[in-house]
């Protein structure tokens, strides 16, 4: 703690303590004049709200009477400083038993796989189709760790923590219900990396680069068994399907820390590491202090009131009755109870928090479920698992002038509109080419029908103009090659050249193209006489013996020329029309991609210092108030913010305050995310606008 000391002065314990009260409420106070209206300052102000309305709706069922810091004396919160380390700044709803002076809390954390705007983003989604569930649950989970995993694992306290991890539960969920192939495989490995960047982060906060998070799964504690024990007592059957109770028991069941204990002694941690212990603190953030919405038209009956006749519909149904009958048993047996939660502000962002409603709102259109992960993959503000480069690159960008940033982000965007416009060329000159190599390869098939008809065969006239088209090719296959003869051979005034002079190749040749056409005149093509006139000229030039041992020569090998020469043209069309397919599908991803990205120039707010609210660098402060730096740069923003000075000054004063904190925050993301050394800026003050 003698890094929190150099804050308060050595002027002694007292004076320390005023100013630590003068500190929590300067912190929070800036902090709920930053962070917007709406959802995050009623999350952030949750306990006070309960406090002051009296408001069921605002009623904290795991953690019935909790106290807001404000509320709390200077000892309280020097008590808690010492209890806790220097995290608590964060607490905003505390349990009762955290200001006993004899406690000793083990803090103990968990993270939800899929984060609640995740799962709202499915539900929304996947409503009725199981192949876009699973594909956007496994894109998903292959986000983890996002930054609100990091922040929302748990509020570290002491020197070692447990984490509780719920792969079973999650894997289950993802490839049971979601669908997701190998899911329980990958549940475990996002786990893995949520729980590397939440250890990260605890070290940074408690400032002690050997801090202990203990991963701990669920079925290491063994809960259905206590569960039955304690549904019993509670005088309720349990029904192992109600899932959610094993969750509700790392929060208040009441065997939690004996449990724990004996987990963590598995471990291998000694016992005198773990027997003061006396009391199981889920420090978790606010919303999970209390029960989700399906319990909240409840919140009435646990405070007294007669049910109405929407409850007593409700209650009809076990999953009610049970978490009625938890709800009643956690308020009467709050004050004598080991396990008891305490809740903290975690991330929020444009009015909202992240963990529970993130950057994307959700779509009921299956048909978005592309657009919808392109967008969320693409979105530098989501810091996420493998995308700590361009979240840096963003922030970055609060620091400059902005007409700099709207210059270059109409730069990029005009660049992104001429490839799209040189791609969305190629495409319809791929497109063209593939129609005409599908006509040419159906005009093919009719040539090789034609050919493989029998010498006797007479077409009628329907017949005829289904060959009509194939017809007309060959006869224009001949008259290129016998221009090809016009160019190659000397001419002379009886004949385009003399029959003499060819190649036996071109001779063999000449003697198929007339039996072709003498196969095609005697079907029914008679047009074709002239054609056949034009080659007796020429091969009347040769001695009849002659013309008659080649005539014979080739008599039965001319059908077999052609088709072999119309087989391999098919087969090399067949060749090109498939790699005309496959750089079309790429030209298509190119143009998806290139258009999503300048889509979303427009689908995301560039970094500007204005509104507040949606500044990520001082949303990311409001989470490492653990450092005084951090305190000091949210009080100096929002003494500005609430200045008489013009726009223009605020915005040029906080933008050069995001560039003094801006290396720290720099340093403690990427510490989390990408791990290496321990930041030595986390014990140096480097915040003075002096």
């Amino acid at each position: 703690m003698e890094q929190e000391r150099c804050v308060y002065g050595k002027k002694g314990p007292e004076y320390e303590t005023r100013l630590l009260k003068i500190e929590v409420v300067g912190t929070h106070s800036a902090i709920e004049s930053l962070i917007g209206k709406g959802q995050a300052l009623s999350y952030f102000n949750q306990t006070n709200l309960f406090k002051k309305d009296g408001i069921p709706q605002y009623y904290l069922i795991f953690n019935p009477n909790p106290s807001s810091p404000d509320e709390l004396s200077e000892d309280q919160l020097s008590l808690l400083q010492k209890k806790i380390g220097p995290d608590f700044f964060r607490l905003r709803a505390v349990s009762g038993s955290l200001l006993q002076k004899n406690s000793f809390p083990l803090a103990v954390g968990g993270s939800c796989a899929i984060e609640t705007w995740g799962v709202r983003l499915i539900n929304a989604l996947g409503k009725g189709n199981d192949e876009t569930k699973a594909s956007l649950a496994e894109f998903l989970l292959s986000l983890a760790p996002t930054m609100t995993h990091a922040t929302g694992a748990i509020l570290p306290a002491g020197e070692l923590g447990v984490h509780l991890i719920e792969d079973a539960l999650w894997g289950q969920r993802i490839e049971d219900t979601y669908g997701v192939e190998k899911g329980r495989k990958k549940t475990e490995e996002a786990y893995e990396r949520i729980h590397r960047v939440a250890a990260r982060r605890c070290q940074l906060a408690t400032g002690n680069p050997y801090y202990r998070l203990i991963p701990i799964k669920f079925e290491e504690l063994d809960l259905l068994e206590h569960l039955k024990e304690w549904f019993k007592q509670m005088g309720i059957d349990f029904d192992p399907q109600f899932g959610i109770a094993q969750v509700i028991y790392t929060y208040v069941g009441p065997n939690l820390l004996t449990l724990l204990k004996k987990a963590l002694r598995k471990s291998g941690l000694p016992n005198y590491e773990i027997d003061p212990f006396n009391m199981a603190c889920r420090l978790k953030q606010i919303d999970h202090n209390d029960w989700d919405a399906t319990m909240a038209e409840l919140k009435g009956i646990i405070l007294g009131e007669t049910p109405n006749d929407k409850q007593k519909s409700l209650l009809e149904k076990y999953p009610f009755r049970a978490g009625l009958t938890i709800a009643k048993w956690v308020r009467e047996n709050y004050e004598k109870n080991p396990s008891q939660p305490s809740g903290f502000f975690d991330f929020p962002y444009d009015g909202k928090i992240l963990h529970m409603a993130g950057f994307h709102v959700p779509t009921n259109d299956p048909g978005e479920i592309a657009n919808k992960i392109l967008s969320i993959k693409n979105d530098p503000r989501l810091l996420r698992f493998g995308n700590l480069d361009q979240h840096l690159d963003y922030l970055d960008g609060y620091l400059k002038e902005e007409f700099n940033l709207e210059r270059g982000l109409l730069n990029e965007k005009r660049e992104a509109s001429q490839q799209l416009q040189k791609l969305q060329s190629s495409k319809q000159s791929l497109e063209a080419k593939i129609q005409n190599y599908k006509k040419i390869l159906e005009m093919y098939g009719k040539v090789l029908e034609l050919l493989n008809l029998p010498d006797d065969k007479a077409l009628d006239q329907e017949e005829k103009e289904k060959f009509r088209p194939s017809v007309q090719y060959l006869t224009e296959r001949y008259n290129s090659f016998f221009n090809s003869l016009i160019k190659r051979y000397p001419s002379n005034i009886e004949t385009p050249f003399s029959f003499d002079s060819l190649s036996q190749n071109d001779r063999e040749d000449l003697h198929r193209w007339r039996n072709l056409f003498l196969f095609l005149r005697k079907i029914g093509f008679e047009e074709l006489g002239e054609k056949l006139k034009e080659l007796n000229q020429i091969f009347d030039k040769k001695s009849k013996d002659n013309e008659e041992r080649d005539i014979q020569k080739n008599e039965e090998d001319w059908k077999e020329f052609f088709i072999n020469k119309v087989s391999n043209e098919i087969r090399a069309i067949e060749e090109d029309l498939e790699n005309k397919k496959n750089q079309l599908s790429s030209l298509m991803s190119q143009l998806k991609s290139l258009d999503k990205k300048s889509n979303s120039l427009d689908n995301y707010p560039p970094p500007s210092i204005f509104p507040l609210e949606r500044n990520l660098i001082i949303m990311h402060a409001t989470q490492f108030v653990f450092d005084p730096d951090f305190r000091a740069f949210l009080r100096y923003v929002a003494n500005v913010k609430n200045s008489d000075k013009d726009q223009m000054t605020k915005k040029a004063e906080i933008r050069e305050a995001c560039k003094k904190i801006f290396p720290k925050l720099k340093a403690y993301l990427v510490y989390i995310f990408a791990g290496g050394d321990y930041p030595y800026l986390r014990n140096m003050r480097i915040f003075d606008l002096s």
